[in-house]
């Protein structure tokens, strides 16, 4: 194994262990019985870098449905989005798809929204030096932004086909 693959098995060993704690505090027992369950080992160093990269995803989801906010990384981080109206919800969620699916988009939904974010501060708030997000949106805006936006994924479809 080479040095950066140790530094990265490393650091991914160091996020378990932190998710570890924050789920079940100091309390040994409930981690070793869903390390069992979920990758058949008694330890995490046993896994292999894809099967401790699966396991960070899952424990990761596990804070999530227990109400603990995703944790970034670096100076990129940002706070969590905050849960929009149910009748926003559906428009946030074409929002992703349509840009999930655009050529030159990175591709997580962190950055799919921030480049919303991005696209609805030129086109509602070009001149306001304001934080505009996609949440913060009314309905009409947001229907306004997904049709620009399907355009803009027209436009790249037919120049990278």
């Amino acid at each position: 194994m080479s040095d950066p693959q140790k530094a990265y098995r490393q650091s991914l060993l160091a996020a378990i262990h932190a998710r570890k704690t924050k789920l079940w505090a100091k309390d040994d027992q409930p981690y070793r019985e869903m390390l069992m369950r979920f990758a058949g080992v008694a330890s995490s160093a046993e896994l292999d870098i894809p099967g401790l990269r699966k396991l960070s995803t899952h424990m990761g989801a596990l804070l999530r449905e227990q109400g603990h906010p995703a944790s970034g990384t670096g100076s990129r981080s940002r706070p969590v989005r905050p849960h929009c109206p149910p009748e926003k919800e559906k428009y946030i969620k074409k929002i992703i798809a349509v840009l999930l699916n655009t050529p030159g988009v990175r591709q997580s939904d962190r950055d799919v929204l921030e480049y919303a974010d991005r696209v609805a501060r030129q086109m509602f708030y070009r001149h306001d030096n304001v934080e505009v997000r996609v949440e913060m949106l009314t309905a009409r805006q947001l229907g306004k932004l997904i049709q620009a936006l399907q355009i803009h994924q027209d436009r790249h479809k037919e120049t990278h086909v």
